[in-house]
């Protein structure tokens, strides 16, 4: 059982916890791309987004909740990535012999500057 026919997920700006992405991973062994930035996620949610093995486009910005360890182990872990985007604010806490291993297992890591984004305007339905 699982969802075999989601391949791509954007869900940048979605208020999904750790719990979520444990059971997406589970679920969706098939996700080849998935847009995590902006997510009230931690360490434990990336990692087990790190168990998808089909995983090959992944994006990180703004997901304040992250330590540096949790995020160098989930990168080491995806070792299927062809595409990374990160946020520049990334490249100070992760050392160069990590991109580098990153980078020397055919992954292109895109760095993004991107300023915070914060919905000041409330939404009513």
């Amino acid at each position: 059982m699982g969802c075999k026919h989601l391949t791509i997920l954007d869900i940048k700006k979605c208020d999904i916890n750790d719990a979520g992405l444990i059971h997406l991973a589970h679920y969706s062994q098939y996700l080849k791309q998935i847009n995590i930035s902006y997510c009230p996620v931690t360490d434990d949610g990336l990692l087990a987004l790190a168990s998808i093995s089909c995983l090959r486009n992944l994006t990180i910005l703004h997901v304040i909740r992250l330590t540096p360890d949790g995020l160098i182990a989930a990168l080491l872990a995806c070792r299927g990535l062809m595409k990374l985007k990160l946020h520049t604010h990334y490249k100070s806490l992760i050392p160069e012999a990590i991109l580098g291993a990153i980078e020397a297992r055919g992954c292109a890591i895109h760095w993004r500057n991107k300023p915070y984004w914060v919905n000041t305007i409330p939404f009513h339905l």
